[in-house]
């Protein structure tokens, strides 16, 4: 059993850390550290000899949420090489059809997407068209797992990261056994694993949305249960296409393990050790589950849902990745804005935007909450990663 807040915040509290007086007090610092080391990697005083990591993709993303988490694992390894990461003027996202469309109309819902800039701003101050011809100094390479660097490549190693090369584009896919190291951050990664570097990309990558889509974002927001300023849980319920993916992948029946019964099965279980919470969040694809919100069968709890969007039913053919696209930024961001904000989260990691959401929720709640505080619950599939 984790201990109450009070007992880890006490000002009485001191420990080894020094500075530290609370483990919450630990844990901030060590994310200010983390998220600064970012910060440094991408942000240069001199472009020139800046090394490069250029993503120049020709195929969209399915998914808005696994469009930001493949921009992570490039920032990833862009961090882990030593590299400024800048996305190509010519990458373009299904979500921003075009930047003078509203990122809520539906006028443009076709597949072909606008420019990748007109929902992120850059990561990097940094861009591929300064000094191509330039070559990065040796000593620039990042150690130790730059040093010895050979000019060909290797089973498990991609060496081209780490070479002398300044400039590099990246693949879609990075073949899995390179993965092992193509992203590691020395020393952080052995202290605090995978999932959490991951949420620290994450959070600092989702901090780079344009003031348009931060704008359609916020205006859906839920301001009758935020401006509560109570705790709340959330709910992710998916069930539209990975349901088929849920059973071959996972071997899962999905109509059992996101049954709504059990979604508020779990929030009774977090409320039997959290007395004050009343209030539920869902964010949902599906008719069936946001219909269960308005039907009365649970009176000790309030919900809140987004009105005036698309939702798949049992007989749809609507899928979520391929259709509206063009109006559906401001929707699905709304969505992972408000999981990120909750204090407790339920939900499948076989989605996307469930684990995106974790991801940035950890981050969100780190002054109040201990990092292994179970806040973060799933129906069936545990988190990993992918990409």
């Amino acid at each position: 059993m984790y201990r109450k807040i009070d007992e880890w915040t006490s000002e009485s509290n001191e420990n080894r850390y020094g500075i530290d007086s609370t483990p919450l007090s630990r844990q901030i610092r060590i994310q200010q550290e983390f998220q600064q080391l970012i910060e440094q990697s991408q942000k240069l005083d001199n472009c020139k000899d800046a090394r490069i990591l250029v993503v120049n993709l020709e195929e969209e993303f399915d998914g808005f949420a696994l469009e930001v988490r493949f921009m992570a694992y490039y920032l990833q390894i862009a961090v882990a090489t030593e590299r400024a990461l800048v996305v190509s003027h010519n990458f373009t996202s299904a979500y921003a059809p075009r930047c003078n469309i509203d990122l809520e109309s539906s006028e443009d819902s076709s597949n072909r997407g606008g420019s990748w800039a007109c929902i992120w701003n850059p990561v990097s101050n940094c861009t591929a068209d300064e000094n191509i011809g330039s070559t990065a100094p040796r000593h620039m390479l990042p150690e130790p797992m730059g040093a010895g660097i050979l000019s060909t490549d290797s089973v498990y190693f991609d060496a081209k990261f780490y070479g002398p090369e300044r400039i590099v584009d990246v693949d879609r896919y990075i073949h899995v056994k390179r993965t092992m190291h193509v992203d590691v951050i020395p020393q952080w990664e052995r202290m605090h694993g995978r999932y959490w570097i991951r949420a620290q990309i994450s959070d600092y990558f989702w901090k780079y949305a344009t003031d348009g889509l931060n704008e359609v974002v916020n205006s859906r927001l839920p301001r009758s249960l935020l401006d509560l300023n109570e705790p709340y849980i959330a709910f992710h319920i998916r069930m539209t296409d990975n349901v088929e993916h849920l059973a071959d992948h996972f071997g899962r029946n999905a109509t059992v393990t996101r049954s709504f019964g059990r979604f508020m099965e779990i929030a009774d279980r977090i409320r039997r050790d959290h007395h004050t919470l009343r209030h539920i969040y869902v964010a949902t694809d599906n008719d069936y589950a946001a219909a269960m919100t308005l039907k009365g069968d649970y009176p000790n709890w309030t919900f809140h849902i987004q009105d005036d969007v698309k939702r798949s039913d049992s007989a749809s053919e609507f899928m979520w990745f391929q259709d509206y696209r063009a109006g559906s930024a401001g929707a699905i961001g709304a969505d992972i804005e408000t999981l990120r904000r909750a204090d407790f989260l339920v939900g499948s990691f076989q989605s996307n935007i469930y684990r995106l959401a974790a991801e940035l929720n950890t981050c969100y709640h780190t002054s109040r909450y201990l990092w292994d505080m179970k806040r973060i619950h799933t129906v069936d599939v545990e988190w990993y990663e992918d990409p």
